[in-house]
């Protein structure tokens, strides 16, 4: 039987609030204020929506010591993932001495590897790590898959990895890893728009971009954790609808500029200068729509 590891429930995949090329603490704070209100689990920072790939070794350290130092009552898991392995060491360890309560490593990305190198990749990082390790696969950023076999031949050799966060938006193969390996270890759906389907077939959780600026995932969670599956269906297709909301949108910006707007009450993204400028205008109307979506 699978232990729980504390991370049952949702977790938010935080944004990263830069403003004139430094970290926004301020926002930092309010977000982090806003998601311990929300009751997420916990927060993720410096994943995808977090732009961690393009953030260079320090500002990735920066941005996990923001919001350790911001949170005071969330489960904290950075991610660390960097393609170097030394790199992502040095990242790991820093997340340690900020209280990781338990490190997000991805799989490398841009170079595409067989198995044997991915189970290589992530054996030589563990085999020089203490804390405890959530295994990460997105293959549509990355163009790797970490498959069971190598999850599994991984979770024998190592009992400090303790979930894995499926975000490849493939129902059928969360689906089977669900059923090979989700009886040895927690299993958590990425994608906002598959949690419910993936709670209903074992998944223990999601990590919810959504979170940064609505709560409806964890509503889904709550009502399906109490039984009132209709209640948790209505939420769903609330929630579907807001992601096919924003799925046209640059990417992470939206999700920047909808914490800004409906949580900072702000038109603002301060996202990564090398972001494409986000239409403000068309930005709001997407928040307005999502208030009527919320309002059915």
């Amino acid at each position: 039987m699978q232990e729980d590891n504390g991370l049952s429930g949702i977790i938010t995949p935080t944004i990263t609030p830069i403003k004139n090329s430094t970290i926004d603490y301020g926002a930092v704070q309010k977000l982090v204020t806003f998601l311990i209100k929300s009751k997420v689990n916990g927060i993720f920072p410096t994943g995808s929506i977090g732009s961690a790939p393009l953030l260079n070794i320090e500002m990735h350290k920066e941005v996990i010591s923001a919001f350790s130092d911001a949170n005071n009552k969330l489960k904290f898991f950075p991610g660390v993932g960097r393609n170097s392995i030394d790199e992502t060491l040095k990242v790991a360890n820093h997340a340690i001495r900020k209280d990781a309560d338990a490190i997000i490593i991805v799989t490398p990305y841009y170079m595409r590897l067989d198995q044997n190198s991915i189970f290589r990749y992530f054996d030589k990082l563990i085999s020089k790590m203490n804390t405890k390790v959530i295994l990460y696969n997105i293959p549509q950023l990355t163009g790797n898959w970490i498959y069971p076999d190598s999850v599994i031949k991984l979770t024998k050799k190592y009992k400090n990895i303790i979930g894995l966060k499926e975000s490849s938006g493939d129902f059928r193969k969360f689906a089977y890893y669900v059923s090979l390996i989700g009886n040895r270890l927690p299993i958590l759906q990425g994608q906002d728009d598959l949690l419910l389907p993936s709670l209903s077939i074992g998944a223990i959780g999601g990590v919810c971009g959504t979170t940064n600026f609505v709560d409806t995932a964890i509503k889904i969670y709550n009502k399906f954790t109490k039984g009132d599956m209709k209640t948790s269906m209505d939420y769903q297709t609330k929630l579907t609808d807001i992601v096919n909301l924003i799925s046209e949108s640059k990417f992470p910006q939206i999700f920047n500029y909808l914490f800004y707007n409906r949580i900072m009450s702000k038109d603002e993204t301060n996202a990564l200068g090398i972001y494409s400028a986000i239409d403000n205008k068309k930005a709001k109307k997407i928040s307005n729509e999502i208030n009527e979506i919320l309002q059915k």
